[in-house]
């Protein structure tokens, strides 16, 4: 009893242990795969955002900096017009291209001309300026207090000459922009350098922060490619105010700015204040004055977990300001990492579907193994007889398609050996066309009732075995299998795909479906590569003759008479007609004129070499085409063909036909002509100046 117990025990613990050992393992990896998942994934998810949030932040930098320079832009155009400008430019003349300027560009609060004037020139520039209209204009500068006092004497002013739109800075007009040293030093920067300089930040009109851009304008006419010539040549400065609230609102005006914050800073060395304006995006508004609550809010905002990703660098005007991007909580909250949680619980799920039917998937595989099989076999198939059909629908005539076909249809058979046997044109004798493998078993040439497939008219299986049907056309020993199948199309047999084998089995119900279906696509290829030689030679073969006629004769000319062109030699014409010809008509009648004509064309045939062309030309006219031959080579060739004929007796009906004479033509190329009509021209002039002369003789081309 102890002894049956325990080996029940034993049997338990091997079903126990072959069950549910494996789906336990499944489970204890996939809650350990899953665990990993959502701290990979969650990771992923993290540098994905941070991903995300440093295109955003590029893109916003990017859009930001060509916004500031389309801004810069126009003070280039003030520029250009100062530049062509012949004389000095009127305050009316700047006030409409300034209203013009500042109507395109809405973050330029302002644009001013402000000349250079030395200490000599000053009291004249006044003067000017008084007669213009301006009783009280005066060059001045600001006091500490902020009262505005006349300018003491200096080596040079940079006054405000212009300030549009007028009216409303009028009282900045005269004022020295060089008497302050941060207006000053970016002036002498812009002087120095030819390009446009911001300031930095500056308490403006009505103490609003902001800043300016100076662009010089040197003297028209006279160099200023050095430092010297640039100092020397200045004639002023266009200077363009902007207010930070505006500039930061304009700049950002149609950028993506949803849950992001942007503050800027100046941190360019030597830079008085370095925070400049803070956009804070859910309430629209710019701070450039905050109070201490407000500034202590915004430096809560202004929490960035990656400096690298969120900080952008901008240059305004040569100054390097700072673009600091901060995403809001309403961001951070959008892009929670819930797909590594929707990860973990969905690997959890998956791992216990995947213990619970692990058995079944187990039952199920070598199925599905046998399926794939299969399935790979008949795709290799199906490929294989694409390539059949595309090859020999590629190919030109019937004897490359037998070239082709051994290649492609023994990958489908590879353990058979087999041939493509072709009907002969009387329809009693079948030959081998083609053939592959080690061991052919069968005949290459028998009659057609030697196989039992062409017989009958459907495919024969035969297997070696007491019961088979051998045909006849099979060689000593018998194969172990042979499989015939006719080979028909457009309801005419064109022959037989045979395939031999040594071992049994191997001709299963697909293999032998697939070889009829492979007979079928060779069978509709041959015959419709038949059907095109046999149009192509109605189309080029005259069809009393059987040589070619006029359209290939014209074709095949200006072929060789470009070829003779490339390689530098001459081509060779002969027209020739037959003597007296109506008098061979007229005496033994049309049908004794058709079999003159068709032994001519056996004679001719005969007579030229692999590479001449004779062609039909018409009538009792031939013509004949020798490619590389001299005028000498083709006028020995012509006599040669005059004296041979001659000697060809030509029957009747068992009637003597008479000697029969020829009057040829000889003319080459490029001697008689380049192209094709006018060498066969030539050639036609002196077959008629050949007849002319009495017959039967060989006239060369003048």
């Amino acid at each position: 009893m102890s002894a049956k117990r325990k080996s029940l025990n034993v049997a338990i613990r091997d079903l126990f242990v072959g069950r549910y050992l494996t789906p336990g393992f499944m489970i204890f990896a996939g809650v350990g795969l899953s665990v990993v998942a959502f701290f990979v994934v969650r990771q992923w998810q993290q540098e994905g955002l941070n991903v995300q949030l440093q295109k955003r932040t590029d893109n916003l930098a990017s859009s930001l900096q060509k916004n500031i320079d389309r801004n810069f832009e126009a003070l280039l155009g003030v520029s250009d017009f100062y530049s062509v400008s012949p004389r000095e430019v009127t305050r009316q003349e700047f006030n409409q291209l300034s209203t013009n300027i500042l109507s395109r560009h809405p973050s330029i609060e302002a644009l001013g001309w402000v000349p250079r004037v030395t200490n000599a020139q000053r009291a004249a520039f006044e003067t000017v300026r008084k007669a213009q209209g301006e009783a009280t204009f005066q060059i001045t500068e600001q006091q500490s207090q902020g009262t505005m006092v006349r300018a003491p004497a200096r080596a040079e002013y940079f006054p405000a000459a212009y300030i549009a739109p007028a009216g409303k800075y009028d009282l900045v007009v005269g004022f020295n922009y060089g008497s302050e040293i941060r207006r000053r030093s970016a002036l002498e920067q812009a002087r120095d350098t030819g390009n446009a300089i911001a300031t930095s930040r500056l308490d403006l009109v009505s103490d609003q922060p902001g800043f300016l851009v100076a662009l010089p304008i040197y003297q028209n006419g006279v160099p200023h490619n050095t430092l010297l010539t640039r100092r020397q040549n200045l004639k002023g400065f266009v200077i363009s105010i902007f207010f930070l609230t505006d500039f930061v609102k304009t700049s950002l005006t149609g950028l993506d700015l949803e849950d992001l914050n942007v503050a800027f800073y100046d941190e360019t060395p030597g830079a008085a204040e370095n925070f400049l304006a803070f956009y804070e995006s859910s309430r629209s508004r710019v701070l450039t004055e905050p109070t201490d609550k407000e500034r202590l809010k915004m430096n809560s905002k202004l929490v960035c977990p990656n400096p690298t990703t969120c900080t952008r660098r901008l240059n305004v005007g040569s100054r390097q300001w700072s673009l600091l991007i901060v995403p809001t909580p309403q961001y951070l909250s959008k892009n929670k990492p819930w797909i590594a949680w929707m990860a973990l619980a969905s690997g959890l799920i998956l791992t216990g579907c995947f213990a619970i039917y692990l058995l079944r998937f187990q039952r199920h595989t070598s199925r599905v193994e046998q399926l794939v099989e299969k399935l790979s076999e008949a795709n290799f198939e199906i490929r294989s007889l694409s390539r059949i059909t595309d090859s020999l629908q590629a190919c030109l005539t019937l004897e490359e398609a037998y070239t082709v076909i051994p290649r492609l249809i023994q990958k489908l058979f590879p353990h058979h050996s087999g041939g493509i046997y072709a009907i002969s044109a009387s329809g009693n004798m079948v030959e081998a066309a083609t053939t592959w493998g080690s061991e052919l078993s069968s005949q290459l040439v028998f009659s057609t009732n030697d196989c039992w497939a062409i017989r009958c008219g459907r495919a024969h299986l035969f297997e070696n075995t007491h019961s088979g049907l051998a045909c006849q056309h099979f060689t000593q020993p018998l194969p172990a299998e042979c499989f015939c199948v006719p080979m028909t199309a457009q309801g005419e047999n064109l022959g037989l795909l045979f395939l031999s084998g040594s071992e049994h089995g191997k001709f299963t119900e697909a293999k032998q479906q697939l070889a009829i279906t492979v007979a079928e696509h060779v069978a509709l290829s041959l015959a419709n590569l038949r059907l095109r030689e046999t149009l192509k030679n109605q189309s080029i073969r005259d069809p009393l003759t059987g040589l070619f006629n006029r359209r290939y004769l014209e074709e095949s000319l200006e072929r060789e008479l470009h070829r003779a062109e490339r390689q530098k030699h001459s081509v060779g014409i002969i027209m020739l007609d037959i003597d007296h010809f109506k008098h061979f008509n007229d005496t033994f009648g049309h049908e004794a004129g058709d079999t003159l004509l068709q032994e001519l064309a056996v004679f001719l045939q005969g007579s030229i070499r692999g590479s001449d062309v004779a062609c039909r030309y018409g009538g009792e006219e031939f013509t004949l085409i020798l490619p590389e031959a001299s005028l000498q080579i083709t006028q020995q060739r012509a006599e040669q063909l005059r004296e041979g004929v001659k000697h060809l007796h030509v029957q009747y009906r068992r009637q003597p036909l008479g000697m029969v004479t020829l009057s040829l033509g000889v003319a080459t190329s490029p001697l008689h002509g380049v192209n094709a009509s006018t060498v066969v021209r030539a050639a036609d002039a002196a077959l008629y100046r050949a007849k002319q002369e009495g017959r039967d003789r060989v006239a060369i081309a003048s």
